[in-house]
């Protein structure tokens, strides 16, 4: 019950990893990440090592530090700004902007820094649920994830006109982040911050976060094999999708009875709402005046759903207010001249950004209490959330490129393909819904470290 952690504590948890989620808005998760339906063809070079490397060793290396220490995740929130810092340096330094080695070693440490603080406030939520604050622990984990799609709003689309900024915002939002971060450090040390009575992951649970950190390495080692064999657009990727989602389906059945059904359903969500996205960034013209309130309402609205009982039944209805979008949305013109004139699609645009951070957001409260009854929350919505959304996305390659459309907006010709995803992934979410309704999470107050969590009448 929420109740059982202080007021207090809470104020300090919530204000210290929110302080930290905004070292984010610099860069986000790379564009390419996030908003991208489409995957580039697939290639290895000397700068593909720390790209893919980086990330990974700090994701591995974070998660047996919280398996070992528990109560040292906010060491994870100080990391993380930290290698967000030369993101910021980059941007205003010729120095690093024109060496296109340096270049790339600050990109994957700045995704190295994000892969951390979304990992050290995954584990802060871990923590409040297993004091018995399921509510707050849910609405953290949708920060979490959210925070990753409201960043990438702010960054924009690479290839449409980007928001200039100055680099006093991005030296203060990556300021602030490191404070969240040492502010956290010292909120645990003096106790303002209780330390977790029970580890946060067991060890098979962070065995399993650390083969699925491996999955982007995979998915692109394996792209670059099949396009020497099968060198037809499309092919690879979606083969290399194909035995990276394997492999993801197989991990997530390691963590445990639901948790298949829980980890694909995020990350189905997380890259079914790029579409809508890049439609929605695509119609406002990329101007973030308008943009960023409503994403941020979007956020604001899927972290209030986790703190209700019902937070799967608002999932589901964000998502299914998607599909119907998607399914309904007429023929999306593609010159900038006729974009600009139609007045439905622009007025529409705002609401359909927030829609979709509200979705993504609610989709992962959802999914967070029994991650996190099974100890494996860090993992589920961390590296194994990120391979999932990554291999779907590479598997849909061969449905979705269509060499003929002509218009300058790609994705508009292929809305009802996002449709039939977010439909597949509303039907994902009820029956979770159900299922939830069904057998109610046993109190983590009752677990013994050394016990495996579990739902009422469900066998152990």
């Amino acid at each position: 019950m929420d109740n059982v952690v202080a007021r207090r504590q809470l104020g300090w948890v919530w204000g210290v990893t929110a302080l930290a989620v905004v070292a984010l808005f610099n860069i986000g998760v790379r564009g390419s990440d996030l908003t991208a339906a489409y995957r580039a063809p697939i290639t290895l070079e000397k700068y593909s090592v720390p790209q893919l490397g980086l990330p990974l060793v700090a994701t591995i290396i974070g998660l047996w530090i919280v398996q070992r220490w528990s109560w040292h995740w906010p060491w994870l929130l100080v990391a993380g700004a930290l290698c967000k810092v030369p993101e910021v340096v980059r941007s205003d330094s010729y120095f690093l902007t024109g060496r296109p080695g340096v270049h790339f070693v600050v990109s994957a440490a700045g995704a190295a820094g994000t892969a951390l603080i979304v990992l050290g406030v995954l584990c802060a939520a871990s923590a409040l649920a297993s004091a018995g604050s399921e509510g707050h622990g849910a609405a953290l984990s949708g920060m979490a994830v959210g925070t990753m799609l409201f960043g990438t709003v702010l960054l924009g689309l690479h290839w449409l006109d980007r928001p200039e900024r100055s680099a006093l915002m991005d030296y203060s939002f990556a300021a602030l982040g490191l404070l969240g971060g040492v502010l956290a450090v010292y909120a645990v040390r003096t106790g303002r911050i209780a330390r977790p009575e029970h580890p946060l992951l067991t060890v098979r649970t962070a065995i399993v976060g650390t083969a699925a950190a491996l999955l982007p390495a995979v998915l692109n080692v394996t792209g670059f094999l099949l396009y020497g064999e099968l060198p037809v657009v499309g092919v690879p990727s979606s083969g290399a999708g194909v035995l990276t989602l394997l492999c993801a389906c197989g991990l997530a059945v390691l963590l445990g009875a639901g948790m298949l059904l829980r980890a694909a359903t995020v990350g189905l969500v997380l890259y079914a709402v790029t579409t809508p996205l890049i439609l929605g960034l695509y119609f406002t013209a990329g101007q973030m005046t308008t943009v960023w309130p409503w994403a941020f309402a979007g956020l604001v609205v899927g972290v209030a759903a986790g703190r209700s009982r019902h937070r799967a039944v608002l999932a589901v209805l964000a998502c299914a207010g998607l599909t119907f979008v998607m399914a309904t949305m007429g023929k999306v013109t593609g010159t900038y001249m006729e974009m600009v004139t139609n007045e439905p699609l622009i007025m529409s645009a705002e609401p359909l950004i927030a829609l979709v951070v509200a979705a993504a957001t609610a989709t992962a409260t959802a999914v967070a209490p029994f991650a996190s009854h099974r100890r494996a929350l860090p993992v589920v919505l961390g590296p194994l959330l990120i391979g999932f959304a990554f291999s779907i996305r590479g598997l849909m390659q061969v449905f979705i490129l269509n060499d003929s459309t002509t218009t300058a907006l790609p994705e508009a010709a292929q809305t009802r393909t996002w449709a039939v995803l977010l439909g597949v992934a509303t039907v994902m979410l009820v029956v979770i819904a159900v299922l939830d309704a069904r057998r109610p999470l046993v109190p983590r107050s009752g677990d013994t470290a050394g016990e495996e969590p579990g739902i009422v009448g469900a066998g152990h």
